[in-house]
């Protein structure tokens, strides 16, 4: 099993909505995206801060712009 971070955002609120998020989709409450994307953005920053300075690298179609931007 894979816990992104939608999911462990969710664990977070209800183990019993994670649970069933995973187990029994269609049982599953919705939770509404504005929510569960805020808290992945929560949660991505908080991940960025354990690393001290970093470069953020932005979303790009263009998967070579991102590549560089990593060197």
């Amino acid at each position: 099993m894979n816990l992104s971070k939608s999911r462990y955002c969710l664990g977070t609120r209800c183990l019993k909505d994670l649970w069933l998020s995973i187990y029994k989709p269609d049982e599953a409450k919705d939770m509404g995206n504005d929510v569960v994307l805020e808290s992945g953005n929560k949660v991505g920053e908080l991940a960025r801060s354990l690393f001290g300075d970093y470069v953020l690298i932005e979303y790009n179609k263009d998967k070579q712009i991102m590549i560089n931007g990593t060197k």
